[in-house]
């Protein structure tokens, strides 16, 4: 009997690890609350957006999408835009959307719906 117990307690937090990963991280998962999701079939057009910068990636990004004649939508956080504003400011000069992601990005995996 000890020695199925790592075994079980192994398997039992191999499992749980896995459904939280699945609940906050699958594109779909309704696990932790609804989610919308809408937008035009009739088309082939896509949204580009960037979470979490900017960064010194973003620079490249921007080229990218100069190059492609593209735009996208930049979700910054605001202590990102602290460490680096001449970045954020070049996403807004080149004509992007820019959104609001919090300033940390906390983490509210139990936050309740109130």
């Amino acid at each position: 009997m000890l020695l199925a117990f790592p075994i079980i307690l192994g398997t039992g937090s191999l499992l749980t690890g896995a459904g939280v990963y699945y609940a906050t991280y699958a594109v779909r998962s309704q696990w932790l609350g609804p989610s919308d999701w809408r937008g035009r079939t009739d088309t082939s057009a896509v949204a580009l957006t960037f979470d979490d910068g900017p960064s010194q990636d973003t620079e490249r990004i921007l080229e990218v999408l100069a190059a492609n004649k593209l735009s996208a939508t930049f979700f910054m956080l605001g202590r990102q835009v602290e460490l680096f504003p001449q970045i954020a400011r070049r996403v807004i000069e080149e004509g992007h959307e820019v959104g609001n992601h919090s300033y940390s990005h906390p983490i509210y995996l139990f936050r309740g719906s109130g």
